[in-house]
């Protein structure tokens, strides 16, 4: 199984010349090292993301909810050629890692993980640290498909009821499945739980019979993971 789900959680513009803000979201609070690729209008960089550390996100409810938590990193500031603006960006954790990762696009974004990013970064100050310098990779040719960015899509229920064979149960499952270009099941993994193993069972059994569209970036079909939330509500007897 694989438990490993990293991916970028917002990319804003600061208003200084050549100013970003990148926050990255884990299902673990374990350091970790990759590179990002950051894909402009014309261009790509990549920039060297070191032992990035991870905080407990702010949306957790209740002690029991921390379970299904991301953990973030602290706004990491970086720099691009100024008149530079983010559209898209990778995360690359190597061939070996256990890591399984999801595109980001501006196109697909969460508003309003943008505009807590935003507020975060809304005084820059000595407190966000240096910021990283960028590496230019190469020239790219804007996407023209009519769907540049699509996150990975299946038809999987969101909502599952208690039966008669467990008893009634209220909660959530995070199943993570990793996909291939062409959309096949390559792993499935538990993120997070607050209900019992039954309960567990039956969300991952449910992935065996679902069909999947992998994600799309830059126009092209690419293998990455998919984080997917499972509610469990109560039937009444």
């Amino acid at each position: 199984m694989v438990t490993c789900y990293v991916r970028i959680d917002a990319i804003v513009d600061i208003p200084q010349p050549g100013l970003h803000a990148m926050q990255v979201e884990s299902w673990s609070s374990e350091p970790l090292s990759t590179v990002a690729t950051l894909y402009t209008a014309s261009k790509s960089y990549t920039l060297d993301l070191r032992a990035i550390a991870f905080e407990q996100g702010g949306d957790a409810k209740s002690d029991a909810e921390d379970v299904l938590t991301p953990f973030r990193t602290r706004p990491i500031l970086f720099r691009l050629p100024a008149g530079e603006s983010i559209e898209a960006a990778t995360l690359d954790f190597g061939a070996d890692s256990a890591c399984l990762t999801s595109g980001y696009a501006k196109a697909n974004a969460s508003a309003k993980a943008a505009d807590a990013l935003r507020g975060e970064t809304s005084a820059v100050d000595a407190k966000l640290g240096v910021p990283l310098e960028v590496a230019f990779k190469r020239q790219e040719s804007e996407p023209t498909c009519i769907v540049p960015y699509r996150r990975a899509q299946m038809d999987a229920p969101e909502h599952l009821h208690s039966s008669d064979s467990v008893p009634r149960e209220q909660g959530t499952v995070v199943i993570l499945v990793g996909l291939t270009s062409k959309g096949d099941v390559s792993s499935l993994g538990l993120l997070g739980s607050n209900v019992s193993r039954p309960f567990e069972g039956a969300a991952l059994r449910q992935m065996n019979n679902r069909r999947f569209e992998p994600e799309i970036f830059r126009c092209e079909p690419v293998a990455g993971g998919l984080a997917y939330h499972f509610h469990y509500r109560g039937r009444s007897r």
